[in-house]
């Protein structure tokens, strides 16, 4: 745009334009705490856009800066979270052709609904706290035909899920770190 000899107050408005775009679409894919905090640092930036200009570029600066470290897990996030559900939806089509298939043996069958069933369980206790496992032993005595029982399984699920992601972010930031010391 500059090349094309555009002012220089509409090639600002543009970038400000993708940036904010940019941020919308890491929006979608922060945690509700991330987004508390980018919530704050903008609020502090509304706050003070009254004060000296030092005030107002440094309050810019520390929400920019917020942006730029919650991006960076956002990005290593969304590959994660895409590689989790092609895992599940591997394993639910894999579970569906033993399922389907008239010739499959019955222990075959059996395995299959057993794998689908308890491999999403299997590290559960290195990611839930004590009271969550409990609640999930209480759960899984539940009957299946139980809605309340099962969505709160889902949950405690999507919670465990989470925190597996979040924990090889936070190895993954670790190693990048140790190799820059």
């Amino acid at each position: 745009m500059r090349t094309d000899g555009m002012p220089e107050e509409k090639v600002q408005e543009e970038m400000s334009k993708m940036k904010q775009a940019e941020m919308e679409d890491a929006k979608k894919h922060m945690l509700p705490k991330e987004r508390e905090r980018m919530r704050e640092a903008h609020e502090a930036m509304v706050r003070d856009r009254y004060k000296s200009d030092d005030i107002i570029r440094q309050r810019e600066e520390e929400m920019w800066e917020e942006y730029r470290q919650i991006k960076e897990r956002v990005d290593r996030r969304k590959p994660l979270i895409e590689a989790e559900t092609r895992r599940q939806e591997q394993m639910m089509k894999e579970t569906k052709e033993i399922l389907d298939d008239p010739h499959s043996s019955e222990e075959k069958r059996n395995y299959a609904i057993r794998r689908m069933v308890h491999d999403p369980f299997k590290d559960l206790d290195e990611h839930l706290n004590p009271d969550e496992m409990a609640e999930l032993e209480d759960l899984k005595f539940k009957s299946e035909s139980d809605q309340q029982a099962q969505e709160k399984i889902q949950k405690l699920l999507l919670t465990a899920t989470e925190r597996r992601i979040e924990k090889k972010i936070d190895e993954m930031l670790d190693r990048e770190n140790d190799v820059l010391i």
